[in-house]
């Protein structure tokens, strides 16, 4: 069982949506040696066979806010230059790793070519979760989750990204940047 521990944001700590909810997991040693094991192994294939889009600047190597900013910034200035007409729509998925239907990312998981045997074992990593939430010395009731990835987990990013990875398709005649849960057309 997670136990959650809502760390502020902004604003007023009584409004639950100014604080972000981290998971502090039972043996959190064993829990990220083995979720560092399973990254080592996912993000070099993902690298290897080009299964993410290059469109995601969030969570991955040698890419930050700058980098976002710097393509989506040239993108704008190229297009002006060429006359076209150009807008700029900002999208925020609000609480987008709490949000994730396991269904749906195992089903992304798959479409990214993870073995059966890697299946099995998100299967596994993302079922039967249960989490309370202590706040100083007072710990909730248990709940079981039915999606998200768990925050500050190590492979809660790469999941995300994968999640998202199919956004910059939808749109047509239209570039589309992501940094993590912002979305650029």
């Amino acid at each position: 069982m997670a136990e959650i521990t809502p760390i502020l944001k902004e604003g007023d700590h009584e409004q639950a949506n100014n604080n972000r909810p981290i998971s502090l997991l039972p043996m959190a040693m064993l829990s990220k040696v083995c979720e560092k094991v399973v990254l080592n192994q996912v993000v070099p294939y993902l690298d290897l066979n080009k299964r993410l889009s290059t469109e995601q600047s969030g969570n991955k190597k040698h890419h930050s806010t700058e980098t976002s900013l710097i393509e989506t910034t040239d993108t704008i200035l190229n297009a002006i230059d060429k006359k076209k007409v150009t807008a700029v729509v900002l999208l925020d998925m609000s609480k987008a790793f709490d949000s994730l239907d396991h269904k749906i990312l195992m089903l992304k998981l798959h479409d990214v070519g993870m073995s059966p045997a890697a299946l099995s074992w998100f299967s596994s990593y993302l079922s039967n979760r249960q989490q309370a939430v202590r706040i100083n010395s007072a710990l909730s009731g248990k709940l079981t989750v039915h999606s998200g990835v768990p925050q500050g987990s190590i492979l809660g990013p790469v999941l995300f990204n994968i999640y998202v990875n199919d956004l910059p398709a939808v749109p047509q005649h239209c570039s589309s940047k992501i940094y993590v849960d912002d979305n650029k057309l």
